[in-house]
């Protein structure tokens, strides 16, 4: 997966029915991009679930970048994960995910969807790290796994799309990490993919796609 999707306010309100949870003030975020505020809903303890707005990015000391993906094949192997897997999941509020490609006039993109507009909910897992005086700092990663047949076509990995019915399983602090594995498989169900040319403003953007870490 490269780093870059799209959030909108639809997609935000229907996953907050859903969930039965209040809708955060936010706008459209057509080119979400690294080190940006993007929805997540978190549930921390005995506290009831919530929807809000979070870094996409978690800044550990001893990666050079921010990890922005973490791949779920190897996520309880590594400990810059490990940890948080297990206690802290978290669900990734989108519409949509971009895949890029190289065109002959410039990088295009390859946008996919669910049908019927309904919300694209990834897994992920989010972070509190100390910072300096005192302060502190949360962030957040999308989990990724091998890309199923219509992305491969232009893409080795892809988000971890959950269905409804798991969201509140991959959320709750009491479930079991040992027993998420059969969630973290490459999507199964139907996608939409329309492939486009990049707008000048996303092609103006600080973060390049390929940049970001990943683990």
């Amino acid at each position: 997966m490269n780093t870059r999707y799209t959030i909108s306010t639809g997609s935000v309100a229907k996953a907050a029915r859903r969930l039965l949870l209040e809708q955060p003030d936010m706008h459209e975020n057509r080119h979400h991009a690294p080190m940006r505020a993007g929805p997540v809903v978190r549930a921390q303890g005995e506290k009831p679930a919530e929807i809000e707005m979070m870094r996409w990015g978690i800044t550990l000391r001893w990666l050079p970048r921010p990890l922005i993906t973490a791949r779920a094949e190897t996520i309880t192997e590594k400990p810059s994960c490990r940890g948080t897997f297990e206690s802290s999941r978290c669900l990734v509020i989108a519409e949509s995910f971009y895949e890029w490609h190289a065109g002959e006039r410039g990088d295009e993109v390859t946008e996919y969807r669910l049908p019927y507009d309904e919300p694209m909910v990834f897994a992920g897992i989010w972070a509190r790290l100390p910072q300096g005086k005192g302060g502190s700092t949360e962030g957040y990663a999308v989990l990724t796994t091998r890309a199923n047949e219509m992305v491969r076509q232009g893409q080795e990995r892809m988000p971890v799309i959950l269905r409804p019915a798991d969201w509140h399983r991959w959320l709750a602090p009491t479930s079991n990490p040992k027993e998420l594995g059969y969630l973290l498989q490459p999507w199964t169900g139907t996608l939409t993919a329309h492939r486009t040319r990049l707008g000048r403003t996303l092609e103006e953007e600080a973060w390049h796609p390929r940049e970001g870490g990943m683990v």
